[in-house]
């Protein structure tokens, strides 16, 4: 100010002052600034490079790239044009343009570290890592001891999973300046993958505390640290110096919650956070579906009850998502740790088939916000129709993958030998891949109860795979029908996916029973069995049912778990076949169908269906 009270139309002082208005946040008056220099001075390629860096900043990218063109159209050659340029075409995720201009310019000062290392951070953003630490090796070369580039080549080496190299890097940058927060921080990043919470830690502390929103990051880890080390009190602590400096508190402990939960699944701390969250906050929404997703199933049912509204099935559609990705995730991390132990092709191969099923997930997650996006949210139909048939997708999408992949390792088993070792690590990949294929069965039965199609049948035609079986894995299977060839009107698949549900749940539960008897029964009543006072009885009426009992003489369900076992996301397997989604997608979609079910096994289970029909 002073400057320009003396010299006020001096196009360096306002570009600087620019520039130091821009670093401070104040983009407005930044602006003004620029576009007082370019008034006196139009061609002048530093302000426009300047503004066109700062409006790249702010996010404003066309307007960013039309001043970057127009110091360009000036100066075609100006390397420093040409690298912000590039690392603003970077921010926009247009990596194909970036390295177009980063090539030019390298053209123009092949030893330019600092060119170097922008190219190299543009290829480690775009996932070439190889390519990126190449470029990054030659510019520590030239330049050893710039701060940037040393911490960006770490972060690719971290990229690159080189996570000891990684770390000697951040170390480097510490002994240049050892309260940088940047690479204190990165270093307890990498510490942590390495399994050294303790050493995490310790970097942690050494960062300075200052500025609020930093001030809560530095606490928001720390505490998740202590937490994971143990030293619950000291992580409360940093989480209530968060929240009471953070400038929304529940915002603050969604945040503490999401961090919990993502080192330790069904956190108790976390959910106590999440329900320390208002009802009249804003994240109050988020924190119920948080909960929904991470309170175990007995909890479940206690907090939300049995019964969901159509926007709570909205929810639970979504919660396929969680699920599914989830299910891949386990299935990749497993396929890793076979690949360090057997640095095998196959594996290899069958991780990459995997992320592309990540990537393809995704598309069709932002082709629903897409769709989404404009609805009004009372239009709960309507955004039930999206959601349910993009879950739908995934589904189908997700399991024809898994299933391909199937596919392609039991050809390579067959043309294995019959005492190659690989027999067994692939028959180890095979039983991944079929318990997937089971979760995702598990959470298509939620999202098929959703939509229902009646058409003309008969109750013969309802059991006929059941009457075709009279033996499957460990278990003898009866139906009973009393009138096979009563004709009715129902929607046949949904019916068939009970029977076939309530089957596998059977087999499921009871795999070492070898005497184990599942029995089908089927007939046509009138009147519906409602439940009162703790008791069953029957109302009279013409109204006809289709009445469905799948009974077994296996081990049954627990008395004091029967009364959440349709909770969604609940299930009494102790093994790792199901989701706990089956029981609930059946009641679910009974209840679109006016039906109704209810679990009276004494020796046993059996569970006892009633479903409208029409007689034909």
């Amino acid at each position: 100010e002073q400057s320009l009270a003396i010299e006020k139309d001096n196009t360096t002082t306002l570009t600087s002052y620019a520039n130091a208005l821009t670093a401070h946040g104040d983009f407005d008056q930044a602006f003004e600034r620029f576009e007082q220099s370019l008034a006196i001075e139009k061609d002048n390629t530093t302000t426009l490079t300047s503004y066109a860096r700062a409006l790249a900043e702010h996010g404003d990218f066309d307007q960013a790239f039309e001043r970057f063109e127009q110091s360009l159209a000036i100066e075609k050659d100006n390397v420093t044009t040409l690298n912000s340029y590039a690392y603003a075409l970077m921010q926009a995720e247009r990596f194909t343009d970036a390295f177009k201009y980063l090539e030019h310019s390298q053209q123009l000062a092949p030893k330019n570290p600092i060119l170097l290392a922008t190219h190299a951070t543009a290829l480690a953003a775009y996932g070439e890592t190889q390519a990126a630490l190449d470029k990054f090796f030659q510019a520590k070369e030239l330049d050893p001891y710039n701060i940037l580039t040393l911490t960006n080549y770490g972060k690719a080496l971290a990229q690159a999973e080189q996570y000891e190299d990684a770390l000697t890097l951040f170390e480097e940058v510490l002994q240049l300046d050892s309260e940088d927060n940047i690479a204190l921080y990165l270093s307890a990043y990498v510490l942590q993958i390495l399994k050294k919470p303790e050493l995490a830690l310790d970097k942690l502390e050494k960062m300075s505390l200052g500025a609020s929103e930093f001030d809560s990051f530095i606490r928001l880890n720390l505490g998740r640290l202590y937490f994971q080390v143990g030293q619950e009190t000291k992580g409360r602590e940093q989480f209530e110096k968060m929240i009471q400096n953070y400038r929304n508190a529940d915002a603050a402990r969604l945040r503490i919650a999401m961090n919990l939960l993502a080192t330790k699944p069904y956190s108790e701390e976390a959910n106590r956070v999440l329900e320390e969250i208002a009802e009249s906050s804003s994240s109050y929404q988020q924190a119920q579906r948080m909960l929904a997703l991470n309170l175990d199933s007995k909890q479940h049912y206690e907090k939300f009850g049995q019964d969901t509204d159509i926007e709570d099935r909205a929810q639970i559609n979504r919660t396929l998502y969680h699920k599914i990705k989830n299910r891949i995730a386990v299935l990749k991390e497993t396929l890793y740790e076979m690949l360090l132990d057997n640095d095998d092709p196959v594996l290899r191969d069958l991780l990459v088939k995997i992320d592309v099923i990540f990537v393809g997930i995704k598309q069709r997650r932002e082709q629903e916000n897409a769709q989404t996006e404009h609805l009004n949210k009372t239009d709960y139909t309507t955004l039930l129709n999206v959601i349910s048939a993009t879950a739908h997708d995934i589904i189908d999408f997700v399991g024809n993958k898994i299933s391909n992949i199937r596919e392609e390792l039991w050809d390579y088993v067959a043309d294995l030998s019959e005492h190659d070792p690989r027999q067994a690590l692939y028959q180890d990949v095979s039983l991944q891949l079929q318990r997937t294929v089971a979760a995702l069965n598990d959470l298509k039965a939620v999202n098929a109860g959703i939509q229902l199609k009646f058409s003309a049948t008969t109750l013969q035609d309802l059991f006929a795979n059941w009457l075709n079986t009279p033996n499957l894995r460990n278990a003898r299977i009866e139906v009973d029908l009393t009138e096979p060839e009563y004709p009715l009107t129902t929607d046949i698949q949904k019916v068939r996916s009970f029977l076939d549900e309530l089957v596998e749940n059977s087999l499921k539960h009871n795999p070492q029973q070898m005497d184990l008897q599942i029995r089908l029964r089927g007939e046509i009543r009138t009147g519906l069995p409602l439940r009162r006072d703790g008791t069953s009885i029957r109302l009279p009426g013409q109204n006809k049912h289709l009445y469905i009992c799948v009974s077994d003489n296996g081990k049954g369900i627990p008395k004091d778990q029967k009364h959440w076992i349709f909770n969604p996301l609940a299930t009494t397997a102790t093994n790792d076949e199901g989701s706990g989604l089956g029981l609930f997608g059946i009641r679910r979609t009974l209840v679109e169908m006016h039906g109704h079910v209810e679990e009276t096994g004494t020796d046993g289970a059996c569970f006892e269906l009633y479903i409208p029909v029409e007689n034909t």
